[in-house]
């Protein structure tokens, strides 16, 4: 029990329950086509909202078909059209958290392995700079280097015109001495590095660091994104196209195998007031879905950004300064701590963290300050208040102690009723191993009962 990793527990549990509670539900989408002259242009329905469930998708059967067979051969008015210029900078270079989670999702490796790795980076190969940062900005006294360091990669041989076309002279947002904590961004150093003397892992994260780091010394990313609004026979149906104008950063990632854009779709001129067909339409039925698992990325995300699990906004605005609940370099810990203890398992192939028996029994025994953020928002509160001279430590200490006390008394009483069948307890049964009085307890799988020694864990 902790106050980090047990609301990290907390989150997993919630979600294996949301995701086995969760029933699906069907929806119906209306798609339909539009044309006019050689211009054909696809649009869906926008479904009424007394008609819709809460995320506004269609859940009429009935009304859907009802649109799409009115629609059809009608002839439908263009009510709005509006393109706008969406400008897109290079994301940040990576902070500890930040390429965990790119690593779990596009190599699904742990956040303990990625630490480890980028350590190795580190330490070992002298290949990048210190890895466990919880900030993703760089000194502005830095950007003087960026010459030597791109130099340095475009030697390696691996980067060849992603080097060569990088335009040193662009300064992104990163460079920022006003957002430097304790240590600055991941990124790549100037040392002569030979790659083949990496293992295949280092060599990915490596890859990962020197492209974002490369990202920095590209323009940002411009495209057209148009935003179409019909009406046939009283029915909204919506049209969207988005045109890259200007790759910049983004070539940069695509070769990486992790391009973002979405599938370009130039939309016609086309003015307010023009008519065209409904040509086609066709419904399209689907299936809600639950929320996915957590992985160890989806999971160091959520301890990151817990705070949006908080209603009051002065904790909530506090969690969020703080980048919630755990560390940059103690959150893979935290994990492996679940794992280790059987709290928490790996499934499939994407690895996604699955709770134990053992972790709902105990998240259901405890009092809910335990499970809940709010505990370290609390803390952090009382400890910036210490800071300030605002507050006296030993009675800050006292009280956790008079706080602790009563939570221990709350778990003890309502432990009897989460794990143990009070009126088949019996102290006259002692353990064999630590003489402490055993209880027959109710077994997970099946009616059966088994008799379990009171000092479980610490007593196998």
């Amino acid at each position: 029990v902790g106050r980090v990793q047990t609301p990290t527990l907390n989150l997993v549990v919630e979600r294996d329950r949301l995701i086995e509670s969760f029933k699906p539900q069907p929806y119906f989408n209306v798609v339909a086509q539009f044309s006019k002259d050689n211009i054909c242009i696809q649009g869906k329905w926008r479904p009424p909202d007394n008609i819709c469930d809460s995320n506004g998708r269609c859940i009429n059967q009935s009304e859907a078909e009802a649109v799409a067979n009115t629609c059809i051969n009608q002839e439908a008015e263009l009510v709005s059209s509006e393109t706008k210029k969406i400008v897109e900078a290079a994301p940040l270079p990576y902070k500890l958290s930040a390429l965990q989670k790119q690593a779990s999702r596009l190599f699904r490796m742990g956040a303990q392995e990625v630490l480890d790795i980028a350590q190795s980076l580190y330490e070992k190969h002298k290949a990048t700079t210190y890895p466990r940062t919880n900030c993703a900005y760089l000194p502005e006294s830095q950007h003087g280097e960026a010459a030597v360091i791109i130099r340095s990669l475009d030697q390696q041989g691996h980067y060849g015109e992603l080097a060569k076309n990088s335009d040193t002279t662009i300064k992104s947002k990163c460079w920022n001495d006003n957002k430097i904590s304790a240590h600055h961004a991941i990124i790549p150093t100037s040392v002569n590095i030979n790659i083949g003397v990496m293992s295949d892992e280092e060599r990915l994260l490596y890859d990962l660091i020197c492209r974002r780091y490369l990202m920095q010394f590209y323009p940002a990313q411009e495209s057209d994104q148009t935003h179409i609004v019909f009406d046939a026979n009283n029915s909204t149906f919506v049209a969207n196209g988005r045109v890259n104008r200007i790759k910049g950063w983004k070539i940069v990632e695509k070769q990486q195998g992790t391009d973002n854009d979405k599938i370009e779709v130039e939309m016609p001129a086309l003015s307010k007031g023009d008519s065209l067909i409904v040509v086609n339409t066709e419904i399209e039925q689907k299936i809600t879905k639950p929320p996915a698992h957590y992985t160890e990325g989806t999971l160091i995300d959520a301890m990151e950004n817990i705070g949006n699990q908080v209603d009051d906004p002065t904790f909530k605005k506090l969690l969020k300064e703080t980048s919630g609940i755990g560390e940059e370099a103690t959150r893979a810990a935290i994990i492996v701590t679940l794992l280790k203890r059987g709290f928490i398992n790996k499934q499939g192939k994407n690895k996604n963290l699955i709770s134990s028996t053992n972790a709902r029994a105990l998240i259901d025994a405890l009092p809910e300050p335990i499970k809940s953020p709010l505990m370290t928002a609390i803390w952090e509160q009382a400890l910036d208040d210490i800071a300030n001279g605002e507050r006296d430590a030993v009675q800050f200490i006292k009280d956790q102690e008079k706080a602790v006390t009563q939570l221990v008394k709350q778990v003890k009483q309502r432990a009897p009723k989460s794990f143990i069948d009070v009126s088949k307890a019996t102290p006259s049964y002692h353990c064999p191993e630590c003489k402490q009085p055993l209880f027959r307890r109710k077994a997970n799988n099946g009616p059966g009962f088994f008799w379990g020694c009171s000092g479980y864990p610490e007593c196998k």
